[in-house]
């Protein structure tokens, strides 16, 4: 117990003696010091209490072992660091200075990476190509900054950063095959990309296992897209663009072992897909053969046209003698598969076996038969416009069309009254590629068509057929109905400029009441000094 004077200071300390318990009154100055109590035993008193510190780091600290006290010490060490590079990385940045020869030799700032990394997403193509240049030249110290640049909005900026990526070549490989892996589909398709574009061979392997799982996505996507209706078709492309960059880039690396992948993919992914694969297949050579011969006669036929149109001789693929046993089998697809290996190789002793089988009802025949463009076919083609199913007499008409002999027109003009408003369509395409002044009257007379889609083909196919549409449709003008009438007056007025060129040469040899269309056309297009030289001599 302390005893205070008046003025609050302490006076003297009150213990008790360990001998015989008495109460025995310390001075401020003996506390601390050895004391004799009456009783004779001796003890030492107690030493003055500090008063209590406030709390605080420095004491908090002491309090902690010497191991944890280090720990502590490290740690803030390490992050007065980070904090420092992080000050000093935005006073780089801030000057527009990324690498250490910027500041140490005073490199221009027009010369740092990230100026040059700026100038990617320049309107003017040739600031871009000049930077993506410079980027390439300086190498490692580039490769960081660009693949950052991967993951920009901008299109120009990933496509540029990808080209500077390939032109430093080699040396950035490793980050590029980090990048394909990467869950930002865009960064690993423009890896993808660029892999391609330097053909590293050690890229093949990870391009293969990152084919096979962006496909895969696809698929599982499709699957869900339809039964579900839950996944986002946005991201299936995104899926399906960084799998033909991938199938691209090991075609460009010419992968042999990539082949097997490739080859089971063709037919399942779309078009486009298919024929990326196939032009991979073709780059990769004759590794490629094999898969393909295995393959060849189970693809889809629209496939292995592709297949066939970029391979230089199809009987590599398959021999001669296993095409032509083929074409004598019963099976049908393997018939049409045959033919279509012939037709890609001019072979036209397919012909006379596949007349007979159009003579027989075969439909498979049909379209082949057309592609060979051989005249013989015409009568057998002729006579697939009677028969009593519609999709025969459209495979038909398109086979007459690709024919493509004059004798084909009047059994196409005579489709153009069936029943079934496609035949129709698709003959009227097949007169269009066939051509001539006899197919456009017929197409003009079909302006009375009283089925809309029927007349609006029409139109197209006489606007593609040019000259001897547009003669076609001024002769319309004066027709006896109405209404073609004024369906090619229509027609006219919104074609372009070749229409003027008809319209002033059918002036010359129109009758009354059409002069008078015509000119009325031409008054429309007064600006034109063609129209304005036929109204003036008209007018003489």
């Amino acid at each position: 117990m302390r005893r205070m004077d008046g003025d609050g200071e302490q006076k003297s300390t009150i213990v008790k003696c360990p001998h015989c318990s008495a109460r025995v009154e310390i001075a401020p100055e003996n506390l601390g010091r050895m004391h004799r109590c009456q009783c004779g035993g001796e003890f030492r008193a107690p030493s003055a209490k500090p008063e209590r510190p406030l709390p605080g780091p420095r004491n908090a600290l002491n309090r902690l072992s010497p191991k944890w006290r280090a720990v502590v010490g490290v740690s803030l060490g390490f992050i007065a660091l980070v904090a420092a590079l992080q000050l000093v990385n935005g006073i780089y940045w801030h000057l527009g200075v990324t690498d250490v020869e910027a500041l140490l030799y005073g490199q221009p700032r027009e010369g740092s990476v990230r100026e040059l990394i700026k100038r990617l997403s320049r309107d003017d193509e040739r600031v871009r190509e000049s930077a993506v240049g410079l980027l390439g030249e300086k190498g490692e110290r580039a490769i960081g900054p660009l693949i950052r640049a991967l993951r920009s909005d901008d299109d120009r900026v990933r496509s540029s950063a990808r080209s500077a990526l390939a032109a430093i070549g080699e040396s950035a490989v490793p980050a590029l095959l980090k990048a394909l892996v990467s869950r930002d589909i865009a960064v690993a398709t423009e890896a993808a990309r660029a892999l391609g574009e330097i053909g590293d061979a050690q890229a093949t392997e990870l391009l293969i296992q990152e084919f096979k799982k962006h496909v895969l996505a696809e698929d599982l996507g499709a699957w869900r897209w339809f039964k579900r209706r839950r996944l986002d078709p946005d991201r299936l492309k995104m899926h399906s663009k960084a799998a033909e960059a991938m199938a691209k880039a090991l075609g460009e690396i010419g992968a042999g072992e990539a082949t097997d992948e490739l080859v089971a993919t063709l037919g399942h992914m779309g078009r486009e897909m298919d024929r990326t694969i196939v032009e991979a297949l073709n780059k990769i050579g004759p590794d490629a053969l094999p898969a393909l011969r295995a393959d060849i006669w189970r693809m889809r036929p629209d496939v292995r046209a592709m297949v066939l149109e970029v391979t230089a001789d199809p009987y590599t693929l398959v021999s001669e003698e296993e095409v032509l046993r083929r074409l004598m089998s019963d099976n049908g697809s393997m018939v049409s598969a045959a033919a279509q290996i012939m037709v890609s190789k001019g072979d036209t002793r397919a012909v006379p076996v596949l007349i007979k089988a159009v003579e027989r009802g075969d439909h498979y025949a049909i379209e082949p038969l057309g592609a060979f463009g051989d005249a013989r076919a015409l009568p057998a083609l002729a006579t697939t416009l009677n028969h009593e199913k519609e999709y025969q007499r459209k495979m038909g008409a398109q086979a007459l069309g690709k024919l493509g002999c004059a004798e084909a027109v009047e059994p196409l003009i005579g489709a153009l009254d069936d029943e079934s408003s496609e035949v129709v369509k698709v003959a009227i395409k097949a007169l269009a590629e066939i051509g001539g002044k006899r197919a456009a009257k017929a197409l003009v007379e079909l302006l009375d068509h009283d089925r809309g889609s029927v007349r609006s083909s029409a139109l197209d196919a006489l606007g593609r057929m040019r000259g001897d549409g547009l003669e076609a449709l001024v002769a319309g003008l004066a027709s006896e109905s109405t209404v073609v009438r004024s369906r090619t007056e229509s027609a006219l007025q919104r074609m372009d400029e070749e229409a003027i060129d008809a319209l002033v040469a059918g002036l010359a040899k129109a009758g009354s009441e059409q002069r008078a269309e015509i000119l009325r056309l031409l008054r429309a297009r007064y600006e034109d000094p063609r129209a304005k030289a036929a109204i003036e001599q008209e007018a003489e």
